[in-house]
């Protein structure tokens, strides 16, 4: 469609819409053809204060010379996700031709970073826009367009560097929570290399504004204040020290010009200027210090090339100020300076033409440092410097006997009075999250009293055993276990151990410990690099441990592991294994055939709760005794956080697909699309004729992992399948735990699957499980009422039935969620014999969820009959809804549907979905 004129403009984004070619006119970003127009969000989401909102008037003074169109949004001067009214557009930019996705794409994030208050969440090049009568439309004639105006290359390159955290890049800011250290740190740069002056309190002011939020004034004047001391105190007196007049005093060589104008010539200043804060190893990428300790951030490595930058514009400044004024010193015009070189060589005479030339390489470093400020070149020259600031994963966190604090870093040999300052060339990773000190020690003293029920020879062994945590080296090569019922605290007391060590403290799925692990466990080990404490918890019952893993993680021969795409590395394990779980049901635990794990078992009375220390040798040290007291003052408060994920459930209405030649409709991929879930279920699915279409472009495409994949008995028996599907991102899959009923005409089984899940963040067990019952009875039409009642009572017994099958297979299952159409209240049910309060069949463990309103709604059916129940649930156990209701708007978007409503021809609407979607938030 063209469109050209403000009334064309209005009819056309009347409709749902998309600004480019699809193949099958099918949206997808794989499926992309070609686009001729760039269409951008505005929701003026990025201030509070209407005074900073992006109006109409506001774009033709942002974009005078550019063509595009503006046509308010549905949300237009609406409330939006919490936030209040206020004016939101789309706006369409015309350019040339694209036939690239990546390229398209690339473009539009370009053109967000230039413009942040562009909607950065809407830059794919598959974008959906829904129709809404605008009242506000324009049309902004322009001899530009925007593909004219913006690089695009700038994108390209960061994608190149980090393309993990692409959609991350601060783009220079100064985010909070590392802003004073950011600012201390260039305050004593600035300060050695300016001295006390104004000039660099001004550069310190220039970097200060690129703080997100702005640091107030009082905390920058605290801040410029301290390094002005603390360059006073120690700087100043340094050995080898030269003050700032002496060392910039030749004006004919720029301390920070590079030997040639070449990344390899920028990098080796930028290595000279920030080597001592910039590592660089193949297994763990990018590395900056902080002032506290060694940080994995590609974003601070760039972070730290844009401060180097910063000051090398003033530099280069500087250079060309101090040319100038020497040439205004030597008498020549202030107007002839700034007519240039070539017009000074022209008129000044011989013995000035060196000062010209000067002037000449002044103003080349400025151009050279102007333009290294581009995003490409940053990005070049950190990695330019890659080779120059290498250092060995091996050199990390390599000095066992020191802990590092926020406070200091102390050498454990000498306890609490070995704190040294923080020191980049001790290469440390990790820190604790709180310093030593006494606050809290009767809090944690009385805590340990109730946790090992006053037995302080179990409270001095405790104690041992968490400070030989402390130290970097595997001296005792063993594992705890500590395990008993519930409430007695066991993960209390190491969670809170775990908390106060911070990094140096880490978890390890139980799963990466067990026989039965199939998946690649060396990204997890690589994470275990310069730990001190690893904690292990809830070991399903049953499981076997992996003896070799085991020994591997308890010994201290060297760990293969490696990062997620980085390069593979080994390492000394440095840490304590624990651990805990309900039960431990073997006294005496075999490892292969010939050894036998030591065990001491300790009671604890009132608490039914044991530690065992399961010891494989026993190596013992004087070196243990001077760090027993460093942790167990220390105390840290516990947080519980729960995880939302999308659920969604949809009764797809492919029961008439006895045959196998219906094909799932297109609305039905659009709308799982849009809808785009973190946990699918689908009930009443059938492998129809483009099913592995339909996998591709709705799962495999999206990142989706799913079952079944292929036909099961069902579809033989021509009955139902049920079909779940999850983001591998968010979830595992355990294998071997996909469980499906087998139903016929005769068994009385409903249409059921199980899905055994991980969830990646916490490293729990979730089942998914869909569910529909089946119809079990018919109903005799011209029957007296009462067969009718007879039938209606068989007819809820049987799906009773039906119900109490699907918890059998559930109740081995800790943490579960199901959904799916349960066929209550339906089909004349008067009676109510099959209804919502029956689905739980008395299970007080379950909780049943269902939204306001109705799923499943007909009219003037051939049945004769007019229906509408809520017949599509979630059932819960161990886990939370929030949020669920049913949605229909898939109706407005498909032709087979009439004013929002089902269509009443059951033979039209074959294949369609007739049911309300149910979507809800699953917390856990």
């Amino acid at each position: 469609m063209t469109v050209s004129t403000p009334e064309q403009l209005r009819e056309a984004v009347k409709a749902d819409h998309v600004c480019a070619e699809y193949k099958g006119n099918y949206r997808g970003i794989g499926n992309f053809i070609r686009s001729d127009v760039i269409i951008m969000d505005i929701d003026n989401d990025h201030s509070e204060e209407p005074a900073e909102w992006i109006t109409a008037e506001k774009l033709e003074g942002i974009f005078p010379d550019m063509e595009y169109m503006l046509a308010s949004s549905r949300h237009h001067l609406l409330p939006k996700e919490g936030k209040s009214a206020r004016p939101r557009y789309h706006i369409y930019f015309p350019i040339s031709e694209i036939t690239d996705a990546e390229v398209y794409g690339n473009l539009k994030k370009a053109l967000q970073k230039e413009y942040p208050f562009f909607d950065g969440n809407a830059l794919d090049a598959a974008r959906f826009i829904f129709g809404a009568d605008c009242e506000e439309v324009l049309v902004h004639d322009g001899w530009m367009t925007i593909d004219e105006e913006i690089d695009v290359s700038q994108v390209a390159e960061e994608e190149d560097f980090d393309s993990e955290d692409s959609e991350s890049a601060s783009g220079g800011q100064i985010l909070e929570g590392s802003r004073n250290n950011t600012m201390s740190r260039f305050a004593g740069r600035v300060l050695k290399r300016y001295g006390i002056t104004e000039k660099a309190h001004e550069a310190f002011l220039e970097h200060a504004k690129k703080c997100d939020p702005p640091l107030p004034e009082s905390e920058l004047k605290t801040i410029w204040n301290s390094a002005v001391k603390f360059f006073k105190k120690s700087i100043v007196n340094q050995e080898g020290y030269v003050p700032p007049d002496e060392y910039n005093a030749d004006f004919e060589s720029a301390s920070l010009k590079p030997e040639d104008y070449s990344d390899i010539g920028q990098a080796k200043v930028l290595v000279r200027e920030y080597g001592n804060e910039l590592k660089y190893t193949s297994a763990t990428d990018f590395l900056r210090f902080d002032g506290e300790c060694w940080r994995e951030d590609k974003q601070m490595a760039i972070g730290a090339v844009e401060e180097f930058l910063d000051l090398q514009l003033q530099d280069a400044m500087d250079e060309v100020a101090r040319v100038e004024k020497a040439l205004e010193d030597a008498g020549v015009p202030k107007e002839s300076i700034q007519a240039g070189p070539k017009e000074l060589l022209k008129e000044v005479d011989g013995k000035l033409i060196p000062l010209v030339y000067m002037l000449m390489g002044a103003q080349t470093y400025l151009k050279f440092v102007q333009k290294r400020r581009d995003y490409k070149y940053i990005v070049s020259a950190a990695n330019t410097a890659k080779p120059m600031i290498a250092i060995s994963v091996s050199d990390l966190d390599k000095n066992e006997n020191l802990i590092n604090t926020p406070y200091a870093t102390y050498d454990l040999r000498k306890g609490l009075a070995g704190d040294l300052p923080h020191n980049p060339e001790d290469l440390i990773t990790k820190i604790t999250a709180c310093s030593p000190g006494e606050d809290g020690k009767q809090i944690w003293l009385d805590a340990l009293n109730l946790f090992f029920c006053k037995d302080q020879k179990l409270i001095d062994y405790v104690q041992e055993t968490v400070g030989m945590a402390a130290i970097g080296k595997v001296y005792q090569e063993h594992m705890i276990i500590a395990y008993g019922g519930g409430a007695n605290g066991k993960s209390t007391f190491w969670n809170t151990i775990f908390r106060v060590l911070g990094n140096y403290a880490g978890k390890l799925s139980a799963e990466a410990l067990t026989m039965n692990c199939k998946r690649n466990v060396k990204p997890e080990m690589a994470e275990l690099k310069g730990k001190r404490l690893i904690i292990s918890s809830e070991m399903e019952e049953g499981m076997r441990l992996n003896t070799a893993v085991v020994k591997q993680l308890c010994s201290t021969d060297e760990i293969q592991a490696e990062k997620k795409y980085k390069d593979p590395f080994s390492f000394v394990p440095s840490h304590t294994l624990v651990l805990y779980l309900e039960k431990l049901k073997q006294k005496r635990i075999k490892i292969e055939n010939d050894t036998t794990l030591e065990e001491e078992n300790v009671d604890l009375p009132g608490m039914a709760s044991i530690f065992t220390e399961l010891m494989l040798t026993n190596k013992e040290s004087d070196e243990l005794k001077n760090i027993r007291k460093i942790l167990v003052d220390w105390k840290n408060s516990i947080t519980k956080s729960k995880y939302r994920y999308k659920v969604m459930e949809w009764n797809i209405n492919q029961a008439t697909n006895k045959n196998g030649t219906n094909k799932l409709p297109n609305l039905l991929m659009k709308e799982i699309i849009i809808q785009n879930p973190d946990i699918l279920i689908l009930t009443e699915f059938s492998f129809c004729e483009n099913a592995s279409e339909f996998f591709k472009k709705v799962f495999d495409e999206r990142n989706y992992d799913y079952y079944p994949k292929e036909k099961t008995k069902n579809t033989k028996n021509k009955q139902n399948e049920i079909l779940i599907a999850w983001r591998r991102e968010l979830f595992d899959l355990c294998l071997d735990k996909c469980m499906y009923s087998v139903v016929t005409f005769e068994n009385n089984k409903p249409n059921f699957l199980l899905v055994d899940l991980i969830e990646k963040k916490t490293r729990q067990e979730l089942v998914v499980a869909g569910v529909r019952i089946t119809m079990a009875e018919n109903i005799p039409v011209k029957g007296t009422e009462d067969e009718k009642k007879k039938a209606y009572q068989k007819q809820a017994n049987k799906r009773y039935k039906q119900m109490q099958y699907v918890y059998k297979q559930l109740e081995k299952f800790a943490r579960v969620i199901m959904g799916g159409d349960f066929n209550n209240y339906r089909r004349r049910t008067e009676l109510k014999d099959w209804n919502i309060g029956r689905i739980l069949c008395d299970n007080q463990e379950y909780k049943i969820y269902t939204p306001k309103g109705q799923s499943i709604k007909e009219k003037k059916s051939i049945r004769g009959e007019e229906y509408e129940f809520a017949e599509d649930h979630f059932v819960t156990k161990n886990c939370e809804i929030d949020n669920e209701v049913y949605d229909r708007c898939f109706v407005f978007r498909d032709e087979k549907y009439i004013n929002g409503e089902d269509l009443s021809d059951w033979n039209y609407l074959s294949g369609y979905p007739d049911h309300a979607i149910l979507i809800a938030d699953l917390l856990l």
